[in-house]
């Protein structure tokens, strides 16, 4: 499942979505340390690069974002009125 985030990462930036590659980034590490992300996905059963799962998680991020569940991550998304800042 990481290795599937990695790839999506590489892929978002050929693309040109930096936005996206850098939530995808945040993902890898938080799979990693066995964070919240890793934790709901621990049961998950699939092809996370078949399945778009690393899409599909995204998707969810954005998604509570729209919903207001997520004002801090609001203010980087476009779709939002926000604009991505890179340190």
């Amino acid at each position: 499942m990481v290795e599937a985030f990695r790839r999506q990462v590489d892929g978002c930036r050929v693309a040109g979505s930096e936005l996206t590659a850098r939530i995808m980034e945040r993902c890898v590490a938080d799979l990693e340390a066995g964070g919240p992300l890793a934790v709901l996905l621990a049961d998950w059963q699939g092809h996370p690069l078949l399945d778009a799962l690393c899409q599909r998680v995204v998707g969810a991020v954005q998604g509570v974002a729209l919903e207001g569940r997520a004002p801090e991550l609001a203010r980087f998304l476009p779709s939002l009125g926000g604009a991505p800042v890179w340190p």
